[in-house]
Formats: C-alpha cells, structure tokens, sequence
C-alpha cells in the first residue's frame, strides 16, 4: 500500500531520527508539502526537521525540493539559502501568508497560468546551491543558539 500525505502551510515535526525514519519510508510512504511564500509556521518550532518534499509557492511558480534538503548525490537541490530565516525576520507578512485563505488565494489567482502550479521535477543542484548549503547550515545553527539562549 501506498500512504500520501499533502499538506499545506505544516509546521517541522521531527527530529533528526524522525526525519531519517519517515523519509526512508519511500516509495510507500510519500509526503508532500506546499509552503505559502514565506509562510512562518512551516519553518517553526526551530531544531525540528521536514520530513517529505517541499513544495515552495512563490510569486510566479511553484518549485520542488527533493526531501527539502535536497540529495547531492542525486543532483537534486535543497532549499534555497535563507529559506528559515528570512521568513523569521520578516515574521509579520510570514504569519498573514500561512492563513489558508492565502493558499487559496494562491491557487485561485487567475493572472497565473495553469502550468505554474504543476511541478514535474525537483530543483537541481549547481555549484552555489553547495555553497549554499554550508553557509545555511552555519547561519542557522547561530540563529538557533541565539533563540534558545533566551
């Protein structure tokens, strides 16, 4: 049997072996998850982790992130750099895009062409998205050290 699980605007759920577990699940297990621009509540609590794949709705599309932190090793990028904490200082429009009225409002905008809602691949890894990837690791473990302090 096939379990699918499509979520829209869902906070991290897990840790580490949470992460590994359900992600390792795959192909029976596949977990989709739309996240509204900078929706804040997908990106909360902080020391937590996705599990599944992202899909980031953006102004003008809708892009795939293999397992949101992408696979190297398969070509396929993570999200971009920024993509927890910029939501975080921006937490006021952050909050506003996680009402589901905002989802739907996303889907209903007709200024879009159908095409920019279906996702037929995930992003591809480039040599900034490397890059990327250790930088993001770094700042985000600072952020995180700075808001358990308090």
């Amino acid at each position: 049997k096939t379990f699918i699980c499509i979520n829209f605007g869902c906070p991290q759920v897990g840790n580490k072996e949470w992460f590994s577990w359900s992600n390792s699940l795959s192909p029976n297990v596949k977990i989709w998850r739309y996240v509204n621009q900078h929706d804040i509540v997908p990106r909360l609590p902080l020391g937590f982790l996705h599990s599944g794949h992202t899909l980031q709705m953006d102004a003008d599309d809708i892009k795939a992130y293999f397992l949101h932190y992408g696979n190297s090793s398969l070509g396929y990028a993570g999200v971009p750099f920024g993509w927890k904490t910029y939501s975080l200082i921006e937490s006021p429009m952050g909050t506003l895009q996680h009402s589901l009225t905002q989802y739907m409002k996303y889907f209903n905008d007709t200024t879009q062409t159908k095409e920019n809602y279906f996702v037929d691949k995930f992003m591809k890894v480039n040599n900034n998205t490397v890059l990327d990837d250790k930088v993001l690791k770094v700042f985000e473990n600072e952020v995180r050290n700075v808001f358990l302090k308090t």
